[in-house]
């Protein structure tokens, strides 16, 4: 059997892998960068959006651990930007879209809060909120393909549907 049919193609997998491999090349160079001089300000600033070298000063074996986070979070990306499989569409249930909603809304949410702007000490309930619903949801779209395509029984012993179902 080739190789071809055990790969899913996906719509935007060239361009994904583009830029996550301009990110990984990036997260590389700034962690020799940072092992080189001793300055992990850019390697940090590129991995985590900014962390206190006052919180965690420059430790070779750090700088590494970042570097591997950076390397994995370069794979995520490509993950989530190459897009949906090619050919037809899957059926978009009521659970699929409300996560999908979700997900969108908790990156404007994560954008806003990158704003340099005072935000009032209760500001991050409502992203807290977003951030309980994004993992509820995830939890009932992921339980569906494995109750009704693989035969197990999921994480409710002797039941083929959610307790919530």
């Amino acid at each position: 059997m080739p190789w071809g049919s055990f790969v899913r193609r996906h719509r935007f997998g060239t361009i994904a892998a583009l830029f996550a491999a301009v990110y990984v090349a990036a997260v590389i160079a700034s962690g020799v960068h940072a092992l080189a001089t001793g300055d992990p300000a850019l390697l940090r600033e590129i991995v985590t959006g900014g962390w206190d070298p006052d919180f965690v000063p420059y430790t070779w074996w750090v700088e590494l651990l970042m570097v591997a986070g950076g390397v994995l979070k370069g794979w995520a990306y490509w993950q989530v930007l190459r897009g949906r499989p090619a050919g037809t569409a899957a059926v978009n249930d009521r659970p699929v879209r409300l996560l999908r909603a979700a997900l969108y809304l908790s990156v404007a949410c994560t954008l806003l809060y990158r704003l340099p702007i005072p935000y009032p000490w209760w500001s991050g309930v409502p992203f807290d909120l977003l951030t309980f619903a994004v993992v509820g949801l995830f939890f009932v779209v992921l339980a569906g393909p494995c109750l009704d395509g693989c035969g197990c029984s999921g994480s409710w012993p002797g039941r083929r549907t959610p307790p919530w179902a």
